[in-house]
């Protein structure tokens, strides 16, 4: 049952980070560090595939603060609504936590805790190396988030 689940999160996950890909790769125009920039969701969920698909829960692990961080964090860092610009990053937020669920379950029934704790440090070192990086590139390439259409009123960094 547990593959099962876990092979539903790949294809809804996948699902999800091709669909943004293809949004800000080709609609919007990124190139593709500035699209794992602005959507680093997309990079988190290839982390979880890879670890799932390789059976290792180390690699799982490494995942979850990348999920947890940008998956569930963007439930509380973007607005709600209908409108399908919100709608669909926040279904992909929730399926991200789900993701983040299952991997804790996994790595608890599989009784692996001690390689997953192994990557969940190594996960938590290279997210805190990779913020804020990615900030520090907002910063220098204000263009970037120039570029896509955010909602009147809604600003997702102050630069100032």
């Amino acid at each position: 049952m547990l593959n099962k689940i876990g092979t539903t999160l790949v294809v809804l996950n996948l699902v999800m980070a091709i669909g943004s890909g293809l949004f800000f790769l080709f609609v919007e125009g990124l190139g593709p560090v500035s699209w794992l920039v602005v959507n680093t969701c997309a990079l988190a969920v290839l982390f979880f595939v890879v670890g799932f698909y390789l059976g290792r829960s180390e690699l799982l692990a490494f995942a979850l603060p990348w999920l947890f961080f940008y998956g569930t964090g963007g439930l509380f860092v973007f607005e709600w609504g209908m409108e399908a610009e919100i709608l669909i990053p926040q279904v992909s937020h929730l399926i991200m936590t789900v993701t983040v669920i299952y991997i804790v379950v996994h790595i608890l029934l599989r009784g692996s805790w001690k390689w997953g704790l192994a990557g969940l440090i190594v996960g938590i070192i290279t997210v805190s190396l990779f913020f804020p990086w990615q900030q520090q590139y907002q910063i220098e390439n204000p263009e970037v988030l120039e570029r896509l259409h955010f909602r009147e009123g809604f600003e997702p960094t102050d630069n100032k």
